[in-house]
Order: structure tokens, then sequence, then C-alpha cells
């Protein structure tokens, strides 16, 4: 496979993931949750560099596109959380 098919591979896997954010950012702002956002947005700042510099080591540029896609799983995963915490809580 090319460089760039593989690349193209590897972003292709945030698509859902991509979305999902961007429609649990948008709760949880209506959900007055700006401080997990923060949170959330650091973390994902630093396991995006840490896993650009490793992926990056034997994988060379598809690791960078890889670890975009991680790091938007993982932020899908954390916003999902949050906001179901929040949402449990206000139907109590």
């Amino acid at each position: 496979m090319t460089t760039v098919a593989s690349c193209l591979a590897a972003l292709a896997l945030q698509i859902p993931f991509y979305t999902g954010v961007i429609l649990l950012m948008r709760l949880a702002l209506a959900l007055k949750l700006s401080a997990a956002i923060a949170v959330i947005s650091c973390a994902n700042l630093l396991l995006d560099l840490g896993l650009n510099a490793w992926l990056a080591s034997f994988m060379g540029v598809t690791g960078i596109a890889l670890a975009t896609s991680i790091v938007y799983a993982c932020s899908f995963f954390l916003l999902l959380a949050v906001t179901r915490r929040r949402l449990r809580r206000t139907q109590a």
C-alpha cells in the first residue's frame, strides 16, 4: 500500500468519531460542561503529542494520521461518559 493510501485509510478511521465529537461537544456546551471540555481538550493535546511521537517513530506519516484517529476516538468516549453522567444527574 502506498503512503498516501495508508494515510487516508488511517484518517478515515476518525470519521465516525469526529462526527460524534461534534455532536457531543454541542451537547456538553448546552449542559454547561465547559470545565470538562477544557480538561478533555488538554488530555487530547497531550495524548496527541505522545502518540504522534511514538507512532511516527516506526510508522512515519501514517502514524501521525493514526494518532489523530485514536485521539478523536478517545475524545468521543470521554465526552460520551461526561455527558451521560450529567444527563443521569439531571434526570434523578
